[in-house]
């Protein structure tokens, strides 16, 4: 928004110089102002008096991303000369634009275009770049007829928009709890909502005509309601949230009512629509992973006979359960032991030496044991231990707990270990680096791992509005085919609402090898 402001601010000055005010604070402040200075103007603006004063200090809130003071500011037009009029209703008209008063804008500027060319560039802008809604919104606020008439004479081809107009705004909401700072459900909010906003800024970064805006919008009582409202106050055009799959549950109808894209981190529950246009899941099924593994038996191991270990009752349980079925369903032959083999040493000694020495027929080729909980590492420590301990060459499949474990070379010589993750364990160093220096400059502290999923889920959803120019054709392009790789969260969605990537890596001695 700077350069339109300053571009012009030349021809105010010739226009207007029998009634400027002289002195060295105006002239200070002009200087500012000039330069790009806008915080420093804005404090020296605030100390002169008279219209032109008032005009510059507006300009200054527009350039500084605070519109609606802006707007404040300039209330009152002065009844002053024909050029300081234009250059306030221009003025008005970027930070109606930013305040996405469009209609408002766009009447503005209909009424200083022949006068300031900046007007008229950023009117032929807006008019070019409003979707067949927005168009129509304003067709309905409008009633001047050449701009009725423009509007209608401009509109593009379906699915094709230009480049945002110069100081375009764009809101997104970030809807979470706003809990209590001693409950530890707060860090986990805050590492979110920080995640997201470092995404917002290096999007603003890379799309300079463009101010995306992130806005916090508590939803701790009356979620659905405080959603609606921000909404419609704010415009949003998409939102990140929430944490808990029954908060989603009660947002859900507002964003279909509304169509604005949903994006849930976390929450997964079984309940939650896969299917909705709006809402887009990005934590995938406990069972995805279980699938995601059995595919990778069959599309590039050829296995035919796994063994399944499963603590009762557990997630894991889920992982096992899904693996097996898509096995069987391909005709291998599965053995599911479902049992508690973190009390009872000899259970899981049994059923692993009936694995690895029984009839030929029987013995298998791979055991896969997704164990979870607290109990997982040493589970699968004794797991590692019985195989090594028989020196058979047996391949070992897991999810993240397995590739956790140190696994020495000739380990993984004799027992190849294929685990899935739920993030990417691609090196990306000076990547993860920039983001940890980004994030320790805005909060002081390390990311989390719930702040990298704030980021990765937000920079999902930007770039893919990058791509599409416009907001309004974001909820088709977020399930556009292709693979995001953020920086631990992997995303796929396709023609699923929900993220499908499960990457499946091989263990190697010098690190995991993507294999899927």
């Amino acid at each position: 928004m700077g350069m339109r402001l300053k571009r012009w601010m030349l021809a105010l000055l010739l226009g207007c110089a029998a009634t400027l005010p002289v002195s060295a604070q105006w002239n200070r402040a002009l200087e500012a102002y000039a330069a790009g200075g806008y915080r420093e103007a804005l404090g020296l603006f605030r100390q002169v008096q008279g219209p032109e004063a008032r005009l510059f200090e507006a300009k200054s809130l527009v350039a500084l991303d605070q519109p609606d003071e802006a707007l404040r500011v300039l209330r009152n037009m002065p009844a002053a000369d024909p050029a300081l009029r234009a250059e306030w209703t221009y003025t008005r008209a970027l930070a109606e634009y930013a305040t996405t008063n469009t209609a408002e804008a766009l009447r503005l500027l209909h009424e200083v275009k022949d006068r300031i060319p900046e007007a008229r560039e950023l009117y032929a802008e807006i008019v070019a770049w409003l979707s067949p809604r927005e168009r129509e919104e304003a067709l309905r606020a409008i009633d001047i007829p050449a701009v009725r008439n423009d509007l209608l004479a401009s509109e593009p081809a379906a699915g094709s928009y230009p480049p945002a107009p110069h100081g375009t705004v764009i809101a997104m909401g970030v809807a979470f709890p706003i809990v209590n700072r001693d409950l530890p459900e707060y860090a986990v909010v805050q590492a979110l909502f920080n995640g997201v906003a470092l995404a917002a800024a290096d999007f603003n970064n890379r799309n300079p005509n463009i101010h995306l805006s992130v806005h916090a919008v508590d939803i701790r009582t009356d979620g659905a309601n405080r959603l609606e409202q921000a909404i419609r106050d704010r415009d949003l055009k998409l939102v990140v949230g929430p944490l808990r799959s029954d908060d989603a549950e009660a947002l859900i109808p507002v964003v279909v009512r509304n169509g604005v894209p949903l994006l849930v981190p976390l929450a997964n529950h079984p309940r939650l629509p896969r299917t909705t246009p709006e809402v887009l899941l990005f934590n995938p099924d406990i069972e995805d992973a279980g699938i995601a593994m059995a595919r990778f038996v069959l599309d590039s191991l050829r296995l035919q006979r796994v063994m399944v270990l499963a603590q009762a009752e557990s997630d894991g349980h889920l992982e096992a359960t899904a693996f097996t079925e898509t096995l069987r369903a391909s005709g291998l032959t599965v053995d599911l032991r479902v049992g508690d083999f973190g009390m009872n040493d000899g259970t899981m000694q049994l059923a692993v030496g009936d694995a690895l020495t029984g009839p030929d027929s029987l013995r298998m080729q791979a055991i896969y044991a997704p164990f979870t909980g607290q109990q997982a590492r040493a589970q699968l420590d004794r797991l590692v231990t019985f195989v090594e301990a028989r020196r058979t060459e047996v391949v070992l499949l897991g999810n993240d707990e397995l590739g956790y474990l140190d696994h020495p070379a000739d380990r993984l010589a004799r027992n190849p270990v294929y685990h899935t993750s739920l993030t990417d364990l691609a090196p990306k160093t000076e990547l993860l680096e920039a983001f940890r220096s980004s994030y320790l400059d805005l909060t002081g502290i390390e990311p989390t791992d719930f702040a990298y999923i704030g980021y990765d889920v937000a920079d999902f959803a930007l770039r893919r509005l990058q791509q599409v120019q416009h907001p309004d054709l974001l909820r088709t392009m977020l399930t556009a085919p292709g693979s995001h790789s953020g920086l631990q969260l992997p995303i796929r969605f396709g023609t699923s609402r929900q993220n499908r990537r499960i990457p499946v890596y091989e263990l190697q001695p010098d690190g995991p090898v993507l294999k899927n």
